[in-house]
């Protein structure tokens, strides 16, 4: 695929997904209003450009990973948009996690200007990102899918075709429901054991042996804040903005989600004083709940 490939926020996900582009051999095009993010990904091999204009007049494929609805509205359709800078023909890729409205009105957008679309939003981690092991849930046409897949499969090792456009963001929506929830949960529950005095290790052996097992407590937190590491891979404040866009998406479908919104109105708590710490750190906010000490530098404390 020669035409070079543009790609839109080089963040923690983003740019880990454009180094994974350039080192499967893509030209890759990258912008982000954050000059060390720009760095970085120059680092990788991506080509920085600091007029997004010019990328979308560059381009032939555009890819989006920005963190939340306001910023995808403006970049593709605002007055500044670059959605008219794009040739006819063009592909525009999704990965952002947003409003599935958002996703309903670019994808219109797109269509009306001739241009390819398909909603990929992705599961995991900024690890798997970096290493091109995504997962990647996707809403397109066949055509469109196929012509995409070499770029997906340069950046993930799983892709889940959910169905036509707007299936992969409400697709991805649902699973944060259950894995944002999930990881609020885990925190509470670990944050009272170690309240009644239990062992840490042991009590992790419990948690991660029977049905309570989660990626949270099994895998990610012990490289995070159980290492004493709460550096942003994926914010709590992220966490709380897919989780609200998680509940008003079941309340605009009339499906009750009692618990998933009281995780929703924890997390957003914990973003208000945390929101900039890694989401793993909703364990520190759980133990300073419970009267305790966080956990230190080394992942050690949690006492009372």
């Amino acid at each position: 695929m020669s035409e070079p490939i543009g790609f839109i926020g080089l963040g923690n996900m983003g740019g880990g997904m454009a180094a994974s582009l350039a080192r499967a051999g893509f030209r890759v095009l990258g912008h982000d209003v954050d000059r060390a993010a720009l760095a970085r990904a120059e680092a990788a091999g991506v080509t920085p450009v600091t007029d997004i204009r010019s990328l979308g007049a560059e381009a032939g494929i555009l890819l989006a990973m920005l963190p939340n609805s306001p910023e995808v509205e403006d970049c593709f359709l605002g007055p500044d948009g670059i959605l008219g800078d794009l040739a006819a023909g063009s592909l525009v890729i999704e990965c952002s996690t947003i409003a599935p409205a958002t996703t309903d009105r670019l994808a219109a957008a797109c269509a009306e200007a001739g241009l390819d679309f398909m909603d990929a939003p992705v599961a995991r981690s900024p690890i798997e990102a970096a290493i091109g092991k995504l997962l990647f849930m996707v809403g397109a046409d066949d055509a469109v899918l196929a012509r995409a897949r070499p770029l997906i499969d340069a950046m993930g090792d799983t892709v889940l075709h959910c169905g036509s456009v707007g299936a992969g963001i409400r697709t991805k929506l649902v699973a944060n429901l259950l894995s944002q929830a999930t990881g609020q949960l885990s925190a509470e529950a670990l944050a009272l054991g170690l309240k009644l005095g239990l062992d840490r290790e042991t009590l992790l052996g419990v948690l991660t042996g029977g049905l309570a097992r989660n990626g949270y407590l099994a895998d990610y937190w012990r490289a995070k804040v159980l290492a004493g590491d709460t550096e942003p891979g994926f914010a709590i404040a992220l966490s709380a903005k897919d989780l609200h866009l998680a509940v008003a998406m079941a309340e605009a479908a009339g499906a009750a989600v009692p618990t998933a919104t009281a995780a929703r109105d924890a997390v957003t708590a914990a973003a208000e004083t945390d929101g900039a710490r890694d989401v793993s750190a909703l364990l520190n906010v759980a133990l300073r709940a419970a009267g305790m000490a966080e956990l230190d530098g080394d992942g050690t404390g949690g006492k009372a």
